[in-house]
């Protein structure tokens, strides 16, 4: 779901920096992950669409490229040569755009399952068993937590398991209130780890959906998420996009000096 999200952000990007008026057309693959019925798609400044009408000529893009586009010299979705005006902080926007939209049952979902005060959220993905080995390579997002914060030096095993000092360590290098309840978001891979973690931090799984999760993982006060997994990648970027300060995750995006005093709305 969190590589459709990226995919169809993508896309609105490109249609976003082209100066002719552009129609996007969402590939099935992305419709059936992340479906209409989920966000609303509208925007003021693309056309977005199911299937493109007859009279118009198509230009189609590998969904790996699409995926794979960055700042890199190389082609941008086929087109050798073509500028690319790909950043962070356009990409944020754009998820923000489509995530902190949510239809109707949706939002009503993540009001049910969200505390009514400032609550923390934690993102516990393993990742089919490679978190680690990527973590070796290099994650979506960076990490804040030091060896110093931590005690000794923080290990990629500390984000794939989310381990109690680790969390700890997260919440006292920001300040954290420890009356601030703590939700769990997690891909049921781990559900040992889940269960020491409702056990030892008192923290509450959401039960949600994907979507339920990721909305209320973006609404949280304070994030912590693994930088290997997209979906954290995705959270970090819409806080990031809607002026979330450094302080309230333990991520930050990639080229991501943020200016501090700035709070989600």
């Amino acid at each position: 779901m969190n590589n459709a999200l990226i995919e169809l952000a993508h896309l609105l990007e490109f249609a976003a920096t082209r100066l002719e008026p552009t129609l996007v057309v969402v590939p099935d693959a992305v419709q059936q992950l992340v479906p209409r019925s989920q966000f609303d798609y509208s925007f003021s400044w693309v056309c977005v669409a199911n299937a493109a009408p007859v009279h118009l000529k198509v230009e189609g893009a590998d969904l790996k490229d699409v995926y794979w586009w960055d700042a890199g010299p190389a082609t941008n979705f086929g087109h050798a040569g073509l500028p690319s005006l790909h950043s962070v902080e356009l990409k944020g926007l754009i998820l923000a755009k489509i995530v902190m939209r949510p239809q109707p049952a949706l939002r009503a979902l993540v009001e049910r399952l969200s505390p009514k005060g400032p609550y923390v959220a934690i993102h516990l993905r393993n990742l089919e068993g490679s978190c680690v080995e990527r973590l070796k390579l290099e994650g979506l997002a960076v990490q804040r937590v030091t060896s110093r914060d931590l005690g000794r030096e923080v290990l990629p095993a500390d984000l794939c398991s989310m381990t109690g000092a680790y969390v700890r360590a997260a919440l006292r290098m920001d300040g954290v209130p420890r009356e601030w309840p703590i939700l769990l978001v997690h891909d049921g891979q781990s559900k040992t780890r889940a269960r020491k973690l409702r056990n030892r931090l008192r923290a509450a799984e959401t039960n949600g959906t994907p979507f339920a999760d990721l909305v209320i993982a973006v609404r949280s006060s304070y994030f912590i998420g693994n930088p290997a997994s997209s979906f954290s990648a995705n959270v970090v970027l819409i806080r990031n996009a809607l002026g979330a300060p450094l302080e309230s995750s333990n991520l930050r995006p990639h080229e991501s000096p943020r200016a501090k005093g700035r709070t989600i709305s």
